[in-house]
């Protein structure tokens, strides 16, 4: 009845579809068609058609509409190009996801199922939503397939960092290998998998703060560094909005630019906050209840939204006590699409003494190089890269002590530079202690799974434990991405043949 009523029939059913209500969608089809409305009826089936994944039929249902209004036009053109990049796609299966890659990334699937099927696990005691169907996943290997089949450009992906997203029910994201330094794609598959599973039990009436910092809240469950809290950088964004007064669970008088940046951190420390007064259980029944009642707030809570935001307000005390002195240099997530050196990473005056410090270990004077190394760091002391810098000479010092708290430092305060984790990972490996460098490489794999010394250092483990089948997989993903290293393709052709 209410598609029936509606002035914009086609914007109402593509919301009940995204929260997985087909039943309106498709009764109401069956009323245009007994009415006698089939050119209606078709645009209604290639919308059923596109969020249950199958293009070819949805493309066909808008051939059958012979005058073209402007919707059907633009979706005729978004399905064409949504076809053609999806040829090229292998799929890959678990028993509740679907990943489809380019075959020369299909590597990326079983990591991408293993996580996807312990957020299910993990998240249901919370949703209780099973899902109906397997979840389509599709990751694209280049830029402007991505951005065919998001249905956004390539300036929105680099002003907002969107290289994932939940659209046309299916998950999309940005192949990390198109980026120059990786991004948390493991983690950013994740949270489009909870996203649209609290979107679906909210029945998308939910704010976007309380929708947004659930998915964050519950995305980090089976995480290898554990549950999610606020990184050095989302806390330094947002103890300084705190202090200037600049907080609010919506955009408020932030610039759009500010917004983006901030929004992350507000979401996820005021659900955070919502969890810790009233419990989970509350947090749950409150976005149920935004399908049953006008007023979930006041119903659940106790208190209606804008008093929930006073009370919010006012717990950032505890991170306003200690101010952030200055800028420590902890590095957020950067998306570059073109390719970067680590320097990109950086800012004047940072990047002048690291590039002095690089100039001067080039010429062979490293104690001098470790001045200017020292003073980045004394400049910015949580910086990844200034902390790799410094740490890197310290092991061809042989201070290894020195470089592993380094590293260690720059793991935790840059959760989303995988050099940390690589250079990690190769110190263990070169002390013997496997293990270490198995977990901390697995992670650095979450980042950036196209670093060659990832794989290699995993396979050269492989190798040393008798582990063969696996050795020759990892050296030959290393070999992918390293095609010149003969090292490596001598280590490959000298391994056990398989029997």
């Amino acid at each position: 009845m209410a598609l029936r009523q509606s002035k914009s029939p086609l914007v109402l059913a593509e919301q009940f579809l995204v929260i997985q209500e087909t039943a309106p969608v498709a009764a109401h089809r069956e009323w245009l068609l007994r009415k006698g409305k089939n050119e209606w009826a078709h645009q209604m089936a290639c919308l059923e058609f596109l969020y249950g994944n199958d293009t070819a039929r949805a493309i066909q249902e808008l051939a059958l509409v012979k005058n073209k209004d402007p919707w059907t036009l633009e979706r005729e053109n978004y399905l064409t190009g949504l076809a053609h990049v999806q040829k090229s796609l292998v799929e890959t299966k678990s028993d509740h996801f679907i990943v489809r890659t380019n075959e020369d990334q299909a590597f990326l699937a079983p990591q991408a199922l293993s996580a996807l099927e312990t957020a299910y696990v993990q998240s249901a005691p919370f949703l209780g939503l099973p899902s109906r169907t397997p979840l389509l996943v599709e990751i694209y290997s280049s830029v402007e397939d991505y951005v065919t089949a998001a249905h956004t450009s390539r300036f929105d992906v680099e002003t907002t960092g969107g290289v994932t997203c939940f659209r046309f029910g299916r998950i999309l994201a940005l192949s990390p290998g198109a980026t120059a330094f990786g991004y948390r794609w493991i983690d950013r598959l994740v949270h489009e998998y909870v996203h649209g599973q609290v979107t679906r039990l909210t029945g998308a009436n939910a704010p976007l703060w309380l929708q947004e910092g659930t998915a964050r809240h519950l995305e980090g469950r089976g995480r290898l560094s554990g549950d999610y809290s606020l990184s050095s950088y989302d806390r330094t964004l947002l103890t300084r909005a705190a202090l200037e007064g600049r907080v609010s669970l919506s955009s408020g008088s932030l610039s759009d630019g500010d917004w983006i940046a901030l929004f992350p951190a507000v979401s996820c420390h005021a659900v955070e906050f919502l969890a810790d007064e009233f419990g989970e259980d509350k947090g749950r029944d409150l976005l149920s209840a935004f399908r049953r009642v006008p007023d979930p707030f006041v119903t659940v809570l106790g208190i209606n939204e804008t008093e929930f935001e006073k009370r919010w307000l006012d717990s950032l005390s505890d991170l306003t006590e200690t101010p952030t002195g200055g800028d420590r240099g902890a590095m957020g997530p950067s998306i570059f699409l073109t390719p970067a050196g680590d320097l990109e990473l950086t800012k004047d005056p940072l990047r002048s003494l690291l590039v002095k410090g690089d100039q001067l270990l080039k010429q062979g004077a490293v104690p001098a190089a470790v001045m200017e190394y020292k003073k980045a760091v004394d400049l910015q002391p949580d910086n990844g890269v200034a902390l790799v810098r410094l740490a890197q000479v310290y092991v061809k010092e042989s201070k290894t002590d020195a470089a592993r708290d380094l590293f260690i430092r720059a793991i935790t305060h840059n959760l989303s530079y995988a050099t940390p984790f690589v250079r990690l990972g190769e110190l263990h490996y070169d002390e013997g202690r496997y293990e270490e460098a198995q977990t901390v490489l697995q992670e650095a794999l979450e980042i950036n799974p196209f670093d060659p010394k990832i794989h290699e250092t995993l396979g050269l483990i492989a190798v040393d434990v008798g582990h063969f089948v696996l050795a020759r997989q990892s050296l030959g993903l290393a070999l992918k991405f390293d095609p010149t290293n003969g090292l490596l393709r001598e280590s490959i052709e000298n391994m056990p043949k398989p029997r």
